[in-house]
């Protein structure tokens, strides 16, 4: 039967001409530019995979395809001669050299994982799965086994847990190493702060937050569907992301995919990790604090997400429901009623409603006057109270098992809006300031 693709992917050229093999279940994708350093001690590990019970994965189950572009080193030959070396690894190293305007780490990457679908569906594998990591990055022995439990545990895309390199890490400035270790001890309450008011069922926590092209997986049915990787000049494994979501397909961040990636400062990314590293370094260089959205903030709108998505429910089963919800849960979002009315009522996914009141936040700025954002060391110590006392409650229901009236719904949340903004101010950490740093 012939398969056909969506229009917004073009298969005019291949990048690999030897066919894949039967057997082969997963594309994993490498762009790399200008690492010969480093690209041998990123294939020993793909090298090295293992099963659930340490037993090495059958190498026909997978291949990897390296893109060296634009290269002024020895990068595709310290490949090549890799492979050489492990012949079982099937391992397709190509070399190409892309115009100036071109020449950005989304391109190759979209370049490769268009490919991978390319190769999977010609085995007739959509459920096959495309697996994006970097060249500075080394993965771990379980990390092949872990994607593809949780695929075939139902997830449509895995994101994996990205740590980096430790020794590289001493390296840096010593407020450089705090800001970042602070701010993932941030993002890791934040992801547990979520879970607690409004849980993903998909993607249950113990979870991560990463979901970047160090560790990037999805189906080639899914890819395919949402039209590919996003052609964006910088943050492009960001856009995939967003266009799964917005497709309603199940995303997991999963801790048992894991990926170290390097802590260098010279970077190949403009906007990718190692910039931040150096960002994380000035700031502590010049006195200056990180500032991040405050624990009331993630709190409100984690509750007022909560509440869109019962109403949402309500609206599909065809039951009543009241303006007022609607504006309720408008105005603690900071948005027009009348515009969120009008979206709910729209056939739309949960992902694409997301990301327009989130378009829609930015555009009116209410939000960011109701929450100014905090200092990340006060911000990390707030989640910590706040998370001890929502621990020792009960978790909250679903309002599919638990029916409440409209007006008990809004006492309860009018109460939570205000315990809320009381536990900000009585920790005296909120301020008002034009930008998310300050001297």
């Amino acid at each position: 039967m012939p398969i056909t693709y969506p229009p917004k992917i073009h298969f005019s050229e291949f990048l690999v001409d030897r066919s894949p093999l039967e057997r082969c279940e997963a594309c994993i994708v490498v762009p790399a530019r200008d690492e010969s350093l480093r690209i041998e001690k990123c294939l020993s590990a793909l090298v090295r995979q293992v099963d659930p019970d340490g037993r090495p994965i059958d190498p026909v189950k997978y291949e990897v395809i390296v893109l060296a572009n634009n290269c002024h080193d020895e990068t595709a030959a310290r490949a090549r001669a890799f492979g050489g070396r492990h012949p079982r690894l099937v391992l397709h190293v190509v070399e190409i050299n892309f115009p100036s305007e071109k020449s950005y780490v989304g391109c190759a990457r979209k370049l490769l994982m268009d490919e991978a679908c390319r190769r999977l569906f010609l085995l007739g594998r959509p459920d096959g799965v495309i697996v994006s990591t970097d060249a500075d990055s080394v993965v771990d022995p379980g990390w092949l086994a872990g994607i593809m439990r949780e695929i075939e545990a139902g997830a449509d895309a895995v994101g994996g847990r990205i740590v980096a390199d430790r020794d590289e890490r001493l390296l840096l400035h010593p407020s450089a190493e705090l800001t970042y270790l602070r701010q993932v001890a941030y993002d890791f309450l934040i992801t547990e702060l979520e879970d607690l008011i409004d849980p993903d069922p998909f993607d249950p926590f113990p979870r991560h937050f990463n979901h970047i092209g160090a560790s990037l997986a999805v189906t080639a049915g899914l890819y395919a569907q949402i039209g590919g990787l996003p052609d964006v000049l910088e943050d492009e494994d960001k856009a995939l992301y967003r266009a799964i979501l917005r497709s309603g397909a199940r995303f997991r961040h999963s801790l048992d995919v894991r990926v170290t990636t390097s802590a260098r400062l010279d970077g190949r990314v403009a906007q990718g990790f190692s910039a931040g590293l150096r960002h994380f370094g000035s700031l502590g260089q010049q006195s200056r604090q990180l500032w991040v959205e405050s624990v009331s903030a993630s709190e409100i709108r984690f509750r007022a997400r909560r509440a869109l998505r019962e109403l949402s429910r309500e609206i599909q089963l065809n039951r009543p429901h009241t303006s007022s919800q609607v504006r309720r849960v408008a105005w603690s979002l900071g948005i027009s009623g009348s515009w969120l009315g009008h979206e709910i009522d729209r056939p739309q996914t949960w992902g694409q409603l997301m990301e327009r009141i989130d378009l829609r936040q930015k555009a009116e700025g209410k939000w960011e006057q109701l929450w100014p954002p905090m200092i990340l060391e006060k911000a990390v110590a707030a989640l910590r109270i706040r998370l001890s006392d929502l621990r020792a409650r009960p978790r909250k229901k679903d309002s599919a098992q638990v029916r409440v009236s409209p007006r008990q719904r809004e006492i309860n949340w009018l109460m939570k809006a205000e315990l809320a903004r009381q536990f900000d101010n009585s920790l005296s950490w909120r301020r008002k300031r034009p930008s998310t740093e300050q001297e």
